[in-house]
Formats: C-alpha cells, sequence, structure tokens
C-alpha cells in the first residue's frame, strides 16, 4: 500500500518547514500550516487530501478475509460479491490517483503562483528575487513526494489484479 503512505507523508509533511526566505540578516521558515494560516487557505486541501489519500488505502481498499476462488467454481453469489470487490479495488485506486493529482497541481499552482506575486512586490520594491534567497524545505517535498507515490502507487494497483488479505500474505 504505497498510495497509504505517501498519503500519511503528504500530511505529515504540511506541518514541516515549507519554504524559507533570507534577505540580508532576516531569515524567515514557513511551514505549510503557517502558509495556510497567512493568506493561502487553499493549502488546506494539502493536509485533506492527504488525509483523504491514506483514509482509502484503509477503508476502501481493504478487502474481504477469504481468499478467491476460480470464478468457474463460484456460485453466482460469490461471483457478485468477488465482483463488487473488483469494482470497489479499481474505483479506491482511481480516487487516490485523482486525489493525489489534485494534491500535485494544488502545489505546483501555489508555488508559480507564490514566486510570481514575491517578484511582483519586489519590482514594486525596485528588487528582484536575486535578493532572496528561497529555498524549498523538507516539508514541501515531503509533501510533493507523498502524492506522487500515491500516483505510482495507485497506477500500479489499477494494472494488478486485486489481491485479498490472504493472497497477499503467501
Amino acid at each position: 500500500m504505497v498510495f497509504g503512505s505517501g498519503g500519511s507523508i503528504s500530511a505529515l509533511g504540511f506541518f514541516l518547514p515549507w519554504i524559507s526566505f533570507s534577505c540580508a540578516e532576516e531569515q524567515r521558515v514557513f511551514t505549510g500550516a503557517e502558509l495556510a494560516q497567512e493568506g493561502s487557505p487553499e493549502l488546506w486541501l494539502i493536509l485533506v487530501l492527504g488525509i483523504v489519500v491514506a483514509a482509502l488505502a484503509v477503508f476502501f481498499l481493504k478487502g474481504p478475509q477469504a481468499a478467491p476462488e476460480p470464478i468457474e467454481k463460484l456460485d453466482i453469489e460469490s461471483t457478485k460479491r468477488q465482483l463488487a470487490f473488483e469494482r470497489r479495488h479499481a474505483l479506491g485506486h482511481f480516487m487516490v490517483l485523482l486525489a493525489s493529482l489534485c494534491g500535485i497541481g494544488i502545489l505546483i499552482t501555489e508555488y508559480l503562483q507564490q514566486m510570481q506575486n514575491t517578484e511582483a512586490e519586489l519590482k514594486a520594491l525596485g528588487h528582484t528575487l536575486s535578493v532572496l534567497d528561497i529555498r524549498i524545505e523538507p516539508g514541501a517535498w515531503a509533501s510533493s513526494l507523498g502524492f506522487c507515490a500515491g500516483c505510482i502507487g495507485s497506477v500500479l494497483g489499477l494494472r494488478a489484479p486485486p489481491k485479498r488479505r490472504e493472497d497477499q500474505r503467501s
């Protein structure tokens, strides 16, 4: 369950330092939560999407306890349960993929928007971005990589046939 870990990492990364600015002798470090509180409320979606991805891994993709039987040997009710399990599996992976792609999109959009706003403010003061030493900190990388893991895990899960719990142990 690569994507479940990715969702947890994205959510935890939200509370770690995301970006640091230094100009002359002043240095400032912001976490994702601080950025969301100080003017970018859409960043709260990063936390929510990270939790959603992790929750989908726990609840939506959890399968029945019994090992699957060959379709030829199943009665109608067992076949219905098997098909429902396979549909739920595919839908869960698809939802994880969508949530992860949304998270990546929000991160990229917010980064580009913040850089553009900062550049405009500095230009109004007669400066350029080169006067600031801007660094992307580990929290932003963790959130980004967590959503990337969500995408990769969900695509791999969509390609692989669904396995029930007892199959995964063997």
